[in-house]
C-alpha cells in the first residue's frame, strides 16, 4: 500500500499591491452572561468600519463567517485556552466571498459556537471570548492589504458544571476508492507535499538567518521552529490522518479549496484540489503566487495537524506581511516558502 503512513479519505488572484495597514476597523463582541445549555452560546459580533471609505473584507476565518471557522479565542478563568474542534480552510482568494461595510457603518453577526470549543472539559467557570485573528484581508478594485483590527472587546459567560460536548462533524467516507483517478492525484499530492517539506527543512538548516527568503517568510527568529514544522511533514508517520473527497457538510463552498478538520486529523479535498498542479509545472506553467501546486496544498493542511498551525492570512504576497511570530503559526507560509524554495532550487 503506497499510503502506510495516511489514510486518503489554491489558485491565482491579480495583485495590483499590496501592504499591512492599520484597518480602521473596531470589534465588539457581545454574549449571554450565563448559560444553561450551549445552545444558548450566541455571541454576536460589531464589526464597525471607521474609515471614510467603504471597505471589503474576505470573510473566511472572521468573524463574519458562516463556516464553523477558528474565529474566536475561548480561555477559562484560569487562563485556560479551549481546543477548537471546528474546520481550518485552504482558500482560492480570486472565488473566495467579501463583504461590504460602508464608511461609518457598522455590520452585526450572531455567530453559534457551541460546536466548535471542547467546553465539556472546563466544569463551572467564567469564559473569556475575544478575537483569534486580529488580522483580515481587505480588497479595493484588485487591490488586497492585510489590515489590522483597531481595537476590540472580549465578552464573559458563566458556564455551569456538565456541559455535554457536542460535535457536528461526520466523518468523512476515507480513502477515494471510487475514483481512481482521484485516489492517485491525491496519493501522488501527498508525497510531494512531503517532498516539499523535506526541501524546505534542509534549505532551512543550511541558511538560516543569514537568507533573505527566510527573512521575508518568517522575519529575524524561530529557525528551530520552522525547522521542527517542516520536519513534522516530512517524517510524519501518523495512521491516524485522513485524506477524504467526500464533503459530507457542504463546506466545499466558493473558494475553499480544502479543509481540515484539526480534532479527527482530517484533510478533505474539493472539487477545486484536482484542478491543481504538479510541483515540477512550478519550472513552467504555473509560479508560487499562484498557489495552484497540489504538493503545497496538502503540505499547509498537514501542519495545521502536525504542528497545530493556524489560518491566519492565505496568500503568498499576504503571507509575506505578517511579522515574524505571527509568520511562523501561519500555515500558508510554510507552502508558500517550501514552494519558492523549490522554484529557485530547481528550475
Amino acid at each position: 500500500m503506497l499510503f502506510a503512513a495516511v489514510v486518503f479519505v489554491c489558485a491565482s488572484f491579480a495583485l495590483a499591491s499590496s501592504h499591512r495597514r492599520s484597518g480602521g476597523l473596531t470589534v465588539e463582541l457581545t454574549g449571554p452572561q450565563s448559560i444553561t445549555s450551549l445552545d444558548d452560546l450566541i455571541i454576536t459580533a460589531a464589526v464597525t468600519n471607521g474609515n471614510s471609505e467603504d471597505i471589503q473584507i474576505q470573510t473566511y476565518g472572521t468573524v463574519l463567517d458562516t463556516l464553523p471557522t477558528h474565529a474566536f479565542n475561548v480561555t477559562t478563568a484560569d487562563n485556560t485556552e479551549l481546543n477548537f474542534i471546528g474546520i481550518e480552510l485552504s482558500v482560492d482568494l480570486s472565488q473566495a466571498p467579501f463583504t461590504t461595510i460602508p464608511a461609518g457603518e457598522t455590520l452585526t453577526v450572531n455567530r453559534s459556537i457551541a460546536d466548535l470549543y471542547d467546553f465539556a472539559s472546563v466544569g463551572e467557570t467564567t469564559l473569556t471570548i475575544s478575537l483569534y485573528n486580529t488580522y483580515m484581508v481587505a480588497r479595493s478594485q484588485d487591490n488586497l492589504t492585510v489590515v489590522e483590527v483597531s481595537a476590540y472587546s472580549p465578552v464573559t459567560v458563566n458556564v455551569p458544571v456538565g456541559l455535554e460536548r457536542r460535535n457536528v462533524f461526520t466523518r468523512a467516507l476515507i480513502e477515494c476508492t471510487s475514483n481512481l483517478t482521484e485516489y492517485l492525484f491525491i496519493s501522488e499530492a501527498y508525497l510531494e507535499s512531503k517532498a516539499l517539506a523535506a526541501r524546505a527543512a534542509a534549505y532551512v538548516t543550511l541558511n538560516g538567518l543569514n537568507d533573505s527568503l527566510y527573512e521575508s517568510y518568517f522575519g529575524l527568529g524561530g529557525v528551530l521552529d520552522v525547522v521542527s514544522v517542516y520536519d513534522a511533514v516530512a517524517t510524519e508517520v501518523n495512521s491516524s490522518i485522513s485524506i477524504s473527497c467526500t464533503d459530507p457538510d457542504d463546506y466545499c463552498t466558493a473558494g475553499v479549496v480544502t479543509y481540515t478538520v484539526t480534532q479527527s486529523s482530517e484533510i478533505v479535498v474539493c472539487d477545486s484540489f484536482f484542478d491543481e498542479v504538479t510541483t515540477s509545472d512550478l519550472c513552467s506553467t504555473t509560479t508560487v503566487d499562484d498557489r495552484d501546486v497540489r504538493g503545497g496544498t496538502l503540505l499547509r493542511d498537514l501542519t495545521l495537524i502536525t504542528s497545530g498551525t493556524s489560518s491566519l492570512v492565505n496568500g503568498c504576497i499576504l503571507d509575506r506581511l505578517l511579522l515574524g511570530p505571527l509568520a511562523r503559526i501561519n500555515a500558508d507560509s510554510y507552502s508558500c516558502f517550501a514552494t519558492q524554495v523549490y522554484q529557485d532550487a530547481a528550475c
